[in-house]
């Protein structure tokens, strides 16, 4: 560079020597004034060596030293790149252009300086950005860039360009010649090699010229609101977009767009067009603009003014614009998202698209004051929610009363649902709107973890045996302001909050026409400026965006469309019954262990917990095949007409079992059995494999995959109060079994209701369950009250391996109704042992003083071996009885036989008295083989089977009296 200064100065310095006028030299010497290199003797001819210098002048001025410092500038950069000094590097890219300048390729020196310009305005050096704008600018005129000259322009009449308000001025003049197709500077002013840049340029100019503002900071300042978050269908739809000029001079503005995103229709965005608007000098009075609609209506004189075309935007003031549309032309139930503003700047011609994103950009630095910061006076809402119309209105009525058309004058009390009993739900299905709605539909379905002990029916027959987890109720066609009822029951095996998912559905005819008829909303299915102004996710807006609707829409063709909405019934099911069931002894002591042939208590406590008053009409035992019920159980109990909650029950049952668990005798032994003896009537017991029938269709065959699988395991597991209809496959059937919920065990309590499992093994599954309304019809009976439990389903986690002893019933009703329930309770037994002896004993139902009474003990040997048993009985007090018999007998019992030990007792006294003790012991002599230690198990089998004491009655004639 020094080099070419030294050049340009001695060339400079020859111009003015020859122009000047020749003098006479006086001094030969005044020749010699510049000398470059050093010569040891100065000698030669004076002429010739200043003509020597004048060429090598000459020499030098041809030489292309731009050329030269633009390889070493780019030697240089490159070193700074390897040592990462980036500032260096972009100064010499700045000196590297100005070379360009310099050397008249201006081309290459706009290039440079628009890629530093970015740079210098990210790290805000003013000084150094507006030189280098600067020198962009003089680059676009001269190379004659339309694009270049009108970004830079608008980026020059920023406040943050160091220049005065005279000179932002006539860089506006000159944008406005540019915008009306006339080079921006006089001709006299511009060479003739711009000026014919320029005109080519106009001419093939692509307009309009997009400039993102979120880049040019400081020009103009645009914000979009939505005035409501959430509108419906038939709603208008209104925005609001808040414009400032942030420059000293006033601009003028064409015309301002906001371009919004459907995310129903994500391939086009809709351009509203801004059409009216406000003017406000100051943040505070356009706060004041923004009251609650009574203190408008107070001043009803502002009207908004109609948006001209170039309007003038004075600096300082807001400029308040609004767009508005119908909302019928947007997909219903979906966003509508504010995605980039723009704002048109010039003429037809050429023209300049101000754009930016519609995130709005909150400022590092907050006033103290409200009068600076839009943010704290208007409301920004970039997000709108179009919620859908739905067409139909429910009311629910629940409890009794309603589904039978009572129109009493009185009021209605409210009725709770309890356990075991169908409790009646009616739905009132209303089309409030001038429209016609066709398939209308309620569908009810019950939770995953409730499909095992809650159900749901249609059926209001006496029988009321097919129970299902979802229903679907088909309503018909509602006219305009119609309505009608729909009416189901509920079934609940256990006190839950039952949660029911309501869909309702119905089809509507519609016109999707495109444009949505008369809307002043422009479709672009490709948006302009999403490349240069990419819209970023503010996740601070995100708490204002109103909640999904549960409204679900579904487009059937271009004419019809179904609509769905999903509600949620809650119905808290409280308990009936608290029911305990618990075994004895015939000396009333807890019993453990049962043995084979042995007599023992069954005690039924059972608490009423029903919240609403209840009437209990009977309630009996039904006993297992292999049990044996004593005669006075069948006793009718007699009950009031009124239980409350709290009042308590108890039944006591005698049962003996004639089996252990590995003789536990079945339908299906039974059967066998008859057949064997050539009885055909046994196999009445047997229930026949169901046959398939157009009411019931059978899911459709498992994959080859898994068929081993449901044919060995969960055929034969699954709940036979599962209830799945519309199911797809057998797969999904097993899969919903699987996940059932459980329930505890035991013999106390047990909620359970006795169904049949309708599976057929060879065919399928069966898609639905039927559950027996009435315990009797859930067993073949093989007796009175005694018989095969056909399938039982409990709720237990892990099936106990005790046989189950039976099933206690309770039949009631609501006070004041004429529904009968059952609440059944499933009493599981206790392990079964082979007892070394059976003991029975028989005694008079009344003893009388002074009257004689048979004591009879039968002792049978259940065992293959003869038992030597030696009896003794003793009086603890004389003064009781007078007994008459062997007290001490040596028996031998053969295999399978039986003993009686008769023994006559003649009463003395009156009251509770004790009983003579028999006391039973192995005759070791007779039987060596047998010990002392084994005496222990026959005498508790004594105390457990004989009685203890009894109550005398006085004499006949004295209770005549």
């Amino acid at each position: 560079m020094k080099r070419r200064d030294a050049a340009m100065e001695a060339y400079a310095a020859m111009q003015a020597s020859s122009e000047a006028t020749p003098t006479p030299i006086q001094n030969p010497l005044s020749l010699y004034t510049e000398f470059f290199g050093i010569r040891a003797v100065k000698t030669g001819d004076l002429v010739a060596e200043q003509q020597a210098n004048m060429q090598l002048c000459d020499q030098e001025r041809s030489y292309n030293h731009s050329a030269a410092i633009i390889a070493l500038l780019s030697q240089a950069m490159a070193q700074f790149k390897i040592y990462k000094c980036l500032r260096f590097r972009k100064k010499l890219a700045i000196d590297m252009a100005e070379e360009y300048l310099k050397s008249g390729d201006h081309a290459k020196a706009l290039t440079l300086y628009s890629l530093m310009l970015p740079d210098y305005r990210q790290e805000k050096w003013t000084t150094i950005f507006t030189d280098v704008l600067l020198k962009t600018l003089r680059c676009a005129l001269l190379s004659g860039s339309v694009a270049d000259y009108i970004a830079c322009s608008v980026e020059a009449l920023s406040l943050r360009h160091q220049s005065d308000q005279s000179e932002r001025i006539l860089i506006l003049e000159n944008l406005w010649q540019v915008f009306q197709g006339v080079p921006p500077m006089p001709k006299t002013q511009l060479t003739p090699e711009a000026q014919a840049l320029w005109t080519s340029a106009l001419a093939n100019v692509k307009s309009p010229i997009q400039i993102d503002l979120d880049k040019v900071n400081d020009v103009v300042e645009m914000c979009a609101t939505f005035e409501r978050v959430q509108l419906s269908n038939d709603d208008l739809l209104q925005l609001q977009l808040i414009v400032r000029v942030l420059t000293d001079i006033p601009l003028r503005i064409r015309s301002f767009h906001v371009i919004l995103a459907d995310a129903g229709n994500p391939q086009n965005s809709y351009k509203l067009e801004a059409l009216k608007y406000f003017c406000f000098p100051t943040l505070t009075q356009l706060r004041g603009q923004k009251q609650p609609d009574d203190e408008q209506l107070e001043n009803p004189s502002q009207e908004p003014k109609n948006f001209e075309k170039n309007m003038r935007l004075e600096p300082g003031s807001y400029y308040q614009l609004f767009c508005s549309t119908e909302a019928q032309q947007f997909h219903e139930n979906t966003q509508l998202r504010i995605v980039r503003l723009e704002a048109h700047m010039g003429t037809d011609q050429v023209a300049a698209l101000l754009t930016c994103s519609s995130n709005y950009s909150r400022q590092l630095f907050r006033h103290h004051t409200r009068s600076r910061d839009l943010d704290d006076n208007v409301t920004i809402n970039p997000i709108c929610y179009i919620a859908p119309t739905f067409h139909l209105d429910t009311q629910t009525n629940l409890g009794h009363g309603h589904d039978n058309g009572l129109t009493d004058d009185k009021e209605m009390v409210a009725t709770k649902m309890l356990v075991n009993e169908y409790f009646p739900v009616v739905t009132t299905v209303s089309n409030p709107y001038n429209v016609y709605l066709q398939n209308v539909g309620v569908h009810i379905s019950i939770p995953v973890g409730l499909r095992n002990s809650v159900f749901l029916t249609t059926d209001i027959s006496p029988g009321r045996q097919k129970l299902h987890s979802q229903i679907q109720i088909d309503v018909g066609e509602l006219s305009a302001h119609g309505s009608n009822t729909a009416t189901f029951y509920i079934f609940s095996l256990t006190e839950a909050e039952i949660k029911l998912a309501q869909r309702l559905s119905y089809t509507l005819d519609v016109d999707r026409g495109p444009g949505g008829g008369g809307s002043n909303a422009r479709v672009s299915t490709a948006p302009n400026s999403s490349e240069s102004t990419p819209d970023h996710e503010v996740k601070s807006v995100i708490p204002s965006v109103a909640a999904i609707s549960p409204v679900q829409i579904e487009y059937l063709d271009e004419t019809r469309l179904r609509k769905s909405r999903e509600d949620t019934l809650t119905v808290r099911c409280y308990g009936d019954f608290k029911f305990n069931a618990r075994f004895y002894t015939m000396d009333r002591k807890p019993l453990n262990q049962v043995y084979r042939g042995e007599n023992f208590l069954l005690r039924a406590n059972t608490e009423v917990v029903a919240v609403d008053d209840v009437e209990i009409l009977d309630s009996f035992f039904i006993c297992d095949h292999n049990l044996v019920q004593s005669n006075y159980s069948f006793k009718q109990k007699k009950y009031t007409n009124k239980y409350s909650a709290g009042e308590q029950l108890e039944s006591v049952i005698v049962l003996r079992t004639n089996a252990t668990l590995r003789d536990w005798a079945t339908a299906r032994d039974l059967d066998h059995r008859g057949k064997l003896e050539g009885k055909a009537v046994a196999s009445k017991f047997i229930r026949p494999v169901p046959k398939p029938s157009s009411e019931e269709p059978l899911a459709p065959t498992p994959p080859a995959g898994i068929s081993a699988y449901m044919s060995k395991s969960l055929v034969t597991k699954i709940p036979t109060t599962m209830t799945i209809i519309n199911s797809n496959s057998a797969v999904s059937n097993a899969l919903q079994v699987a996940n059932a919920g459980v329930m505890s065990n035991s013999t106390q309590s047990d909620d359970v209701n006795v169904a049949e499992e309708a599976i057929n093994t060879h065919e399928g599954i069966k898609t639905t369950r039927l559950i027996y309304n009435k315990a009797l019809e859930a067993v073949q009976g093989t007796g009175h009250c005694r018989g095969f439990i056909k399938k039982i389903y409990t709720l237990e986690g892990n099936p106990s391996a005790v046989p189950i002893f039976g099933v206690f019933c309770i039949r009631w009703r609501r006070a004041n109704c004429k529904e009968e329930n059952e609440s059944k309770f499933v009493i599981r037994g206790l392990d079964i042992a082979e007892p070394p002896l059976n003991i029975y004993c028989t005694i008079e139902e009344k003893m009388f003083v002074k009257m004689p009474m048979a004591f009879k003990v039968v002792l049978k040997n259940p065992t293959t071996h003869v038992l030597h048993l030696i009896a003794n009985l003793s009086i603890s007090k004389t003064d009781n009885f007078i007994c008459s018999g062997h007290k001490q007998l040596d028996i031998s019992i053969m295999a399978y036989e039986e003993k009686e030990l008769v023994y006559n007792l003649y009463p003395l006294q009156v009251g509770w008295q004790e009983l003579p003790v028999l006391s039973l012991e192995y005759n070791t002599k007779a039987d060596p083989q047998k010990k002392d230690s084994q005496n222990a198990l026959l005498d508790e089998l004594v105390q457990r089977a004989l009685p203890k004491r009894v109550f005398v009655l006085p004499p006949l004639k004295q209770q005549n009296k």
